[in-house]
């Protein structure tokens, strides 16, 4: 990803797409855990967005058939994860 390229805020515990960003710098590599707990994340960059009404969410069960990147509906998780 590039700056100016637009992105989705996915909540995968709901399954909803929660919100719209924009990348505002360049994808690098980072040395520090940016989360309390779980996993360590090493690729980053920098973003702004913004989340969308309860009722603006989209539920991705809904958008999957109509999705280009999910060929298998059996597996559509890990293509969009």
């Amino acid at each position: 990803m590039k700056k100016g390229d637009r992105l989705i805020l996915y909540a995968t515990k709901v399954l909803k797409i929660v919100g719209v960003g924009v990348v505002t710098g360049e994808y690098y590599f980072g040395d520090s855990n940016i989360f309390l707990a779980g996993p360590f994340y090493n690729h980053r960059l920098k973003f702004y967005g913004e989340t969308v009404a309860k009722e603006d969410e989209l539920d991705m069960k809904d958008l999957v058939p109509v999705l280009h990147a999910t060929k298998d509906l059996n597996r559509w998780g890990v293509r969009v994860m």
